[in-house]
C-alpha cells in the first residue's frame, strides 16, 4: 500500500516476439541465468509500493506462467496473479485493467521485456503524480539526441525537427486508475488504435507529464538488444537501488 493508496502493476507481456526470431518468445528468453521476464518481476517484488500484480501473457501461456510464478515469488499480502492478453497490446493492458481491483488508485504499466526498471525515478514519479490534481498521468521517457529530419513518402527531407521537443518513449508509464479505465474503453467503443496508453489519455484531453528515464531502461525485441542487455546487466546488478 503507498501511502494508503492502493496500487495495481499489469505487466503486459503476450508479444509475439516476431522481430526476435527464433521459436521462444522474446518475454521467456534467458538473460544470463534468468528469463527476461523473471528480471522485470524481480524488479516490482523487491519492492513494497504495490499492492497486486498482472503478468498479461498470451492466452497459450497462462497455466505454464502461472506455474513459473509460483515457482519464483510467494507473498501472502501481495498477489501476482497471470491473466491471459489480447491479440495487440492495447487489448493485452485493456484486460488487466478488467481484472484491476476497482477500489486501485494508481495504475503503473511496464513492459515484461523492460528488465531494467528505474526504481528510483519510478517512486519520485509515482510521488509527483501523487501530489498534484494536474496531472492524469505520468511516463518514462528520455531526450533525444539525434538530429530529426521529417521526410516524405518518397524519402525527401522536408523539414529538421527541433529535438528539445522530442522524446523517446518507455514505460513505466503511471497513471490514475479510474481515467485510464475510462480512455481505454472510449478507445475500445470508438475502435481506436494507440501505440501506447498515454495517448488515449491525450485523446480524452487529459494531461500526462514525463519524467527523465534512464537510457539502459532498454526494451528487448531484436537480437541486438539482447546483446546490449548483456552488457547493461553488470552495471545494473552492480548498482542496486535503494529499495522502498
Amino acid at each position: 500500500m503507498y501511502l494508503d493508496k492502493k496500487v495495481t502493476i499489469l505487466v503486459p507481456s503476450a508479444g509475439s516476439g516476431i522481430r526476435m526470431g527464433g521459436q521462444v518468445r522474446k518475454q521467456y528468453l534467458q538473460l544470463r541465468d534468468k528469463e527476461i521476464l523473471k528480471w522485470t518481476l524481480e524488479n516490482f517484488y523487491k519492492l513494497s509500493f504495490w499492492d497486486e500484480l498482472f503478468v498479461i501473457v498470451p492466452y497459450e501461456d497462462v497455466e505454464i506462467v502461472k506455474q513459473k510464478v509460483d515457482i519464483w515469488f510467494y507473498d501472502e499480502f501481495r498477489k501476482i496473479s497471470v491473466i491471459a492478453g489480447g491479440d495487440t497490446r492495447q487489448k493485452s493492458v485493456f484486460n488487466g485493467l478488467s481484472a484491476t481491483p476497482k477500489d486501485t488508485e494508481f495504475v503503473v504499466v511496464h513492459d515484461g521485456v523492460r528488465p531494467f526498471l528505474p526504481v528510483k525515478k519510478t517512486l519520485n514519479a509515482l510521488d509527483t503524480l501523487n501530489e498534484t490534481d494536474e496531472l492524469y498521468g505520468i511516463i518514462a521517457a528520455v531526450k533525444i539526441t539525434d538530429t530529426i529530419k521529417s521526410v516524405s513518402e518518397k524519402k525527401i527531407i522536408e523539414s529538421t525537427i527541433d529535438r528539445d521537443k522530442i522524446w523517446a518513449v518507455q514505460t513505466p508509464q503511471i497513471f490514475k486508475f479510474q481515467t485510464l479505465l475510462e480512455a481505454h474503453q472510449v478507445a475500445s467503443e470508438q475502435n481506436l488504435t494507440v501505440t501506447d496508453d498515454a495517448a488515449l489519455l491525450e485523446y480524452m484531453d487529459k494531461k500526462v507529464g514525463i519524467f527523465e528515464s534512464d537510457r539502459n531502461n532498454i526494451k528487448i525485441t531484436e537480437p541486438y538488444d539482447l546483446l546490449m542487455a548483456e552488457l547493461v546487466l553488470n552495471q545494473y546488478i552492480g548498482n542496486e537501488e535503494v529499495k522502498r
